[in-house]
């Protein structure tokens, strides 16, 4: 069995990319049956999530560091040393919200190296300090190839239904927060992800995608005052109606945010709403992060950087869907806080 099992594994190795691999490899001599002769889907889910091994706990700061990350970002309760990245259920997205922990830790890693090390005690292992190199020091600007799924959307839509594509999603936020805080934390916010400055258009018959040099913050942040201290229907018709107007395309910005007060001018919540095309539920929760770090370093009295780390999300997307891409071309035919500003809204 054994030598069944190795073969299995050897032969899944050599036609699939590693992330497409198995973990491990289980043969039974038959399904656990029900006494009505039905599949027990709850042992099968109990002997597939059994450790084959005994656990391995994170010994080095790299490891037990790229640990809490992974259990973080990766929803898992517990991770060891022999734990693979794939196997927990990562991908390419999933990775750059590691990347972006681990800077945040003092650590830094190359999207390559979830491909070629995705077990934890190997990747640890090539880990170093994070050193802003100033590579990425000046904003993105001018022509930028489509992304796949861009490329896709743009061509399966005329004009007029592509600027109808939203994520709407609404923060409480800190009553401190005003109308010059957040407009200082957007503007910042604006200057380091470069895709918030993206504009889509048709030459010569194919969609382009520019990075402009600018945005006008005041494009793009606006209040809305209550009626009332709880709101009310009415309200919340006309903060939805503003959400959710069709985006331009052509000009940007592709983004907005309304900053609601209650009468008395407090800030209460914040309403962001985004085109698709520049930010997904992922990259959302990292635009997320740092406008909540970018507001509590405005409320401290600081000063906000020119630029933040990690760097530009834009080309870290595209690296990660060419390192996916590359990975799958080479085996084919599978084309298979604490201290927040910012929070959710219940």
């Amino acid at each position: 069995r054994d030598a069944l099992r190795s073969a299995i594994v050897t032969a899944l190795a050599r036609a699939l990319p590693r992330y497409m691999q198995p973990a491990s490899v289980m043969l039974m001599d038959a399904f656990p049956l029900s006494a009505a002769g039905k599949i027990e889907r709850d042992t099968l889910l109990a002997l597939a999530t059994a450790p084959d091994t005994a656990f391995v706990a994170p010994v080095t700061a790299e490891e037990r560091v790229l640990a809490q990350i992974w259990s973080r970002v990766l929803g898992a309760e517990r991770v060891g040393c022999d734990d693979d990245f794939f196997a927990l259920g990562g991908d390419s997205i999933k990775a750059l919200e590691v990347l972006s922990g681990l800077r945040a830790a003092g650590f830094t890693a190359e999207l390559k190296d979830f491909f070629v090390l995705p077990g934890l005690r190997e990747m640890a292992g090539s880990l170093s300090p994070w050193q802003d190199s100033g590579l990425f020091s000046e904003p993105l600007a001018g022509p930028v190839a489509l992304l796949p799924v861009q490329n896709w959307f743009l061509r399966s839509r005329g004009l007029e239904l592509a600027r109808h594509f939203h994520i709407v999603t609404e923060l409480a936020v800190n009553a401190a927060v005003s109308h010059a805080v957040l407009t200082d934390a957007m503007a910042a916010l604006i200057r380091h992800h470069d895709s918030l400055r993206a504009r889509f258009y048709v030459q010569d018959g194919e969609w382009q995608q520019e990075i402009q040099n600018t945005l006008d913050v005041a494009d793009v942040v606006s209040c809305y005052r209550l009626a009332a201290a709880t709101g009310s229907q009415a309200d919340q018709a006309v903060i939805e109606a503003r959400a959710c107007q069709p985006f331009e395309l052509e000009t940007g910005p592709l983004f907005r945010v309304i900053l609601v007060q209650t009468p008395d001018g407090d800030s209460q919540s914040l309403v962001l709403a985004m085109h698709h095309l520049v930010a997904d539920w992922v990259s959302l929760r990292i635009l997320i992060a740092d406008l909540n770090a970018l507001a509590r370093v405005l409320l401290a009295g600081n000063s906000v950087p020119s630029r933040l780390s990690p760097p530009h999300l834009l080309r870290e997307v595209a690296d990660a869907r060419c390192a996916e891409t590359s990975s799958i071309k080479r085996c084919a035919p599978y084309n298979l806080g604490t201290g927040a500003v910012l929070r959710r809204s219940p």
